[in-house]
């Protein structure tokens, strides 16, 4: 696992571009793209997801795809889908929405955990420090996926799933012979 403190610019690269990348997307869509309530902010999983990839093009040294698209991009960077979560504890699960699956192609997924509190800051050094960590978990051949995943709804839309320990354990060095 590779663990990362994510910086207030990055925090704030993340709030901005995952803001725009939901509010670009058309009423219907917007509304009906995570599990998320009605009083939520619609915009967090895209942050979340934004942070998870800036991780991944920190970690490699390259960009990540800044567009705004109204239905999503092709692949988050290189042929490579970053997908967050700010499940905590071990039974961490990377999820491909059934819907999504099959459209792209990507090489390979990473699976990150962000913090559910990284765009909230706290007074508290320590408890900062905490929100703002980033892990980079592990990642998983496309053709590997194909092969253990599962089917899983969290009660908003079934998701193709592998468990954390179905991931190759990330390193600098695997992520970076995995992505380039």
């Amino acid at each position: 696992m590779i663990k990362m403190l994510a910086g207030l610019s990055t925090i704030g690269k993340a709030a901005g571009l995952g803001s725009a990348r939901c509010g670009a997307k058309p009423d219907g869509i917007r509304e009906q793209d995570s599990g998320y309530h009605k009083d939520t902010d619609r915009s967090l999983p895209h942050r979340y997801g934004l942070l998870g990839e800036i991780a991944i093009a920190t970690i490699c040294n390259i960009p990540i795809d800044e567009n705004i698209y109204k239905h999503g991009d092709l692949y988050d960077m290189n042929e490579i889908e970053v997908k967050s979560s700010t499940r905590e504890g071990e039974d961490i699960e990377l999820k491909v929405k059934c819907t999504e699956y099959g459209k792209k192609h990507p090489k390979i997924y990473i699976l990150v955990r962000v913090n559910k509190g990284v765009f909230n800051r706290s007074p508290d050094p320590e408890e900062d420090k905490k929100r703002r960590t980033v892990e980079v978990l592990g990642f998983i051949t496309a053709e590997d996926f194909s092969i253990k995943k599962r089917r899983k709804n969290y009660g908003h839309e079934d998701n193709w799933i592998v468990s954390k320990g179905d991931l190759v354990d990330a390193t600098i060095d695997k992520i970076k012979t995995a992505v380039l």
